[in-house]
């Protein structure tokens, strides 16, 4: 009677997990559609209240001797989780590898509190051990004729013992919990994936293509992609009707694309071949794009003029059933152009060596100056390139003949600039082993680098020999300044190559070893200035491999004092103008030197975050001005000091800049002013540039003897303390229409004994003056206007002495903030 009490009690008290294993047995016997015996768990599955006592212990006893005994407990809970979470295995096994793989990419960008990385990577193991287990039990199938239980747990158990499976009951665990939420990232990745599908079909079916240029001075090629009417209603929302396809979205569908190729490769299905071939025609169709885009970029940076000519203004091209041979065809055309333009460019670049300075539009900017002479001013882009490169453009005469061939256009315009400015010739002497002069400097140190470096090879100064590079510098610029170094018989510079990405280093080296191979007699001397280790450039690395590198030492460049000489010897026409604080009138003493000189002021401000092409745009509209003027520089704080530093010495030394696309000038007789931000947070003074500019005018303190006299309202004020000070005030009415003019020292003293008690002398500042002279306009003219304050309307007049006395003595109120305790 024991027994049976005990084992019905054991039943009764785990009869929900019992249930859930005989189920999920036979859901999996279901599954591998095997014959073992499942009546014994249906009859466990049939027990409940009314069941008999003796029925229960016989049935349950059977189950543990078929069944329980002879799985161990991770199987048993493995069962369960088959029987209580049907809809978890049935997922898993609707999911591919690809799937999988796909929500563990998802899940990282995933806003979901519920499921995270440690969540789907339990996910994956699941569907990891499942798909092992099933293949053993598939390997076990064809080696027996029936299948028996011992044989189902003895696969699950041989995989469970692989070491990546520890765990696996908590895996189990976090999936069932999070089925729900894993479910909804997978159908919004799949409504994503079907999407993606349609559109590579739209696009295959018809399609309507164009390419366009984009930005401004970083010039880019995009596409234009335009489905029909019909698919654009069928594949957009309805606040979308119009929706154009860009090149980065072709290269996400593509990418798309070849997992989906690689996914039916594996399957090898029949019936995804004609998808599959969809797929190959669309990753060909994105490729020619690529190809276009890629040979549009280079034909406008190499200057071809006929670029705009293959534009979404001019051509358009369809792609109809998977057919894009208009595209390749046009492909195929600007390949060739561009080599045949190449060859030519190239040629060019070693007879008519000026042409090497420039890139994209920036041949027929000159060309257009230089044959619309009339029409083009000096603040025209052609004007200031000549410029750049030491050729006067007014020096230029118009040519009677025009050429219409692009490359008859461009020989024309390289043999006017020739003609213009012919190179020098490098000496010939010790140039074997001196080929190119290496200096690893610090980025305060490069101008002394620079000017060493030309004095050592007799090289004129000039910003033509100069090549800054940045993380934007292509291989277009780069190889036209290989060009010129090789070909122009002149020294040149290169700063900061370390810039440049490791492809332009590489290919800069193989282009320099070829030139050097083909015409080994050739002498060129090349300047690198690099404020990185030495040892860690690839293309230096390159070049002292090649045996033609000679390392400059700091003894060998400039003294401290030469130096400092030879700038000065440069820079005749700059002033520097200083202070300790702000308000001493830093750009009221420039103007009023300015108007003594009798010429035009023009103010350049330079703060902020500056685009150093849009400062050389702007600088060059003022150049008109700069001829007869004077240029006042008010620099405030910058996000950049650096190229700040740069730009300041290449303009006041060379007259000239160009550090992206834009080049500038500005007249060599314009005498420049700088001004700086004295703000407490302001590092302008610590600069390398400032401290080589003499003579600097530093303003210690408010200079009384500059106080604008002119001013309306500061002679109203000293007219009314006149008034004070004589005690008229008590005993006359003030009218402003009796004043009379008075002279500065008798303005400057009336005003600077109200002005001054309370305040440090050394901080005050034209700004608190404003202030002081703006409110007791304001209240001396008030009093003189109200009647109620006049002398006949007071029974006291000695009133009107007090208030004005206490008004002046409050001044402190609203012109004393403390500058000197901020600074201190």
């Amino acid at each position: 009677m024991l027994p049976l009490l005990l084992s019905v009690t054991s039943f009764w008290k785990n009869r929900v997990r019992i249930r859930h294993i005989c189920t999920g047995i036979m859901n999996l016997t279901a599954k591998i559609s095997d014959n073992i015996d499942l009546n014994i768990l249906r009859s466990v599955c049939s027990i409940n209240k009314q069941t008999l006592s003796q029925l229960c212990f016989s049935t349950y006893e059977q189950y543990r001797e078929q069944f329980e005994k002879k799985c161990s407990f991770n199987i048993l809970t493995l069962f369960y989780y088959y029987g209580s979470s049907s809809d978890l295995f049935d997922f898993v096994d609707s999911l591919t590898a690809d799937d999988v793989y796909n929500l563990q990419e998802a899940v990282n960008d995933w806003d979901e509190t519920l499921v995270n990385t440690k969540t789907i990577f339990y996910f994956a193991t699941v569907k990891n051990f499942l798909d092992r287990a099933y293949a053993a039990i598939s390997d076990k199938q064809a080696q027996v004729n029936s299948l028996l239980f011992e044989d189902l747990i003895e696969c699950f158990r041989d995989i469970w013992k692989n070491n990546q499976f520890d765990g696996l009951s908590l895996c189990f665990e976090s999936s069932a919990l999070s089925l729900a939420s894993i479910k909804r990232i997978h159908l919004e990745l799949t409504d994503k994936e079907q999407s993606k599908r349609r559109r590579i079909a739209d696009i295959l079916q018809k399609s309507n293509i164009g390419f366009v240029l984009l930005g401004h001075h970083e010039i880019i090629f995009d596409i234009d992609v335009k489905l029909s009417n019909q698919q654009q209603q069928a594949t957009t929302d309805d606040e979308q009707k119009e929706q154009n396809i860009t090149f980065a979205d072709l290269s996400e569908l593509r990418d798309r694309a070849r997992l989906l190729e690689y996914s039916s490769n594996v399957q090898k299905a029949d019936h995804n071949e004609r998808d599959i071939d969809k797929l190959r025609k669309f990753i060909q169709f994105v490729s020619v794009v690529e190809i276009t885009l890629e040979t549009l970029t280079a034909l406008y940076r190499t200057g071809h003029p006929s670029v705009s000519t293959f534009l979404m203004q001019e051509k358009r091209f369809l792609c109809a059933d998977g057919n894009c041979n208009e595209l390749i065809e046009n492909n195929t055309i600007l390949t060739d152009l561009l080599d045949t333009w190449e060859k030519k460019l190239f040629t060019m670049y070693e007879t008519h060596n000026n042409l090497t300075y420039f890139t994209g539009d920036q041949f027929w900017l000159i060309e257009q100056y230089i044959y619309n002479p009339s029409a083009s001013t000096v603040s025209h882009p052609g004007f200031h390139l000549l410029r750049f490169i030491d050729i006067n453009p007014e020096s230029i005469k118009k040519p009677d003949k025009q050429f219409d061939k692009p490359e008859d256009r461009l020989e024309n315009l390289g043999s006017l600039l020739s003609k213009q400015r012919p190179e020098g010739f490098l000496q010939k002497e010790n140039l074997k082993n001196e080929k190119i002069l290496l200096v690893e400097t610090t980025n305060e140190g490069i101008l002394r680098v620079i000017l060493s470096q030309f004095r050592k090879t007799k090289t004129p100064v000039h910003i033509r020999h100069l090549f800054y590079c940045t993380t934007q510098t292509n291989w277009i610029q780069i190889r036209g300044f290989i060009y010129r170094c090789f070909y122009s018989q002149s020294f040149h510079q290169l700063i900061r190559p370390e810039l440049l990405s490791q492809s332009v280093q590489d290919q800069f080296v193989r282009l320099l070893r070829s030139l050097m191979k083909d015409k080994p007699d050739q002498n060129f001397r090349i300047g690198i200035i690099t404020t990185s280790n030495i040892r860690n450039q690839q293309l230096i690395n390159g070049f002292r491999s090649m045996g033609i590198v000679d390392i400059v030492r700091d003894q060998d460049l400039l003294n401290k004092t030469d130096f400092q000489q030879l700038i000065q010897d440069m820079n005749q026409n700059c002033r520097l103008v200083t202070s300790q604080i702000t308000g001493l009138g830093k750009s009221t003493m420039i103007r009023q030197e300015v108007e003594k000189l009798k010429t035009k002021y023009v103010k350049f401000p330079i703060y902020g975050d500056f685009d150093v092409d849009t400062l050389a745009e702007r600088l060059r509209s003022k150049y008109s001005e700069l001829e007869i003027g004077v240029l006042h520089l008010d620099i405030g704080t910058t996000a950049n000091s650096q190229q700040l530093n740069e730009i300041l010495y290449c303009l006041l030394l060379f007259r000239n800049f160009r550090f992206g696309q834009i080049a500038v000038s500005i007249p060599i007789e314009t005498l420049v002013y700088i001004e700086l931000d004295a703000s407490p947070d302001a590092i302008l003074n610590e600069l390398p540039s400032f401290q080589h500019i003499t003579p600097s005018i530093v303003i210690d303190k408010v200079d009384w003897a500059t106080l604008n006299i002119g001013n309306k309202e500061i002679q109203v004020v000293a007219n009314y303390l006149q008034a004070i000070v004589s005690k008229t005030i008590t005993t006359q009415n003030v009218n402003p229409l009796m004043f009379k003019n008075l002279d500065l020292k008798t303005c400057s003293d009336l005003i600077q004994g109200p002005f001054f008690p309370g305040k440090d002398v050394n901080y005050t500042t034209w700004t608190q003056l404003s202030i002081f002279v703006a409110v007791f306009h304001r209240l001396f003219t008030g009093f003189s206007s109200n009647i109620y304050f006049s002398v006949e309307s007071l029974p006291e007049p000695q009133l009107r002495m007090d208030l004005a006395q206490a008004l002046l003595q409050s001044s402190n109120l609203f012109t004393s903030l403390s500058l000197e305790t901020v600074r201190k």
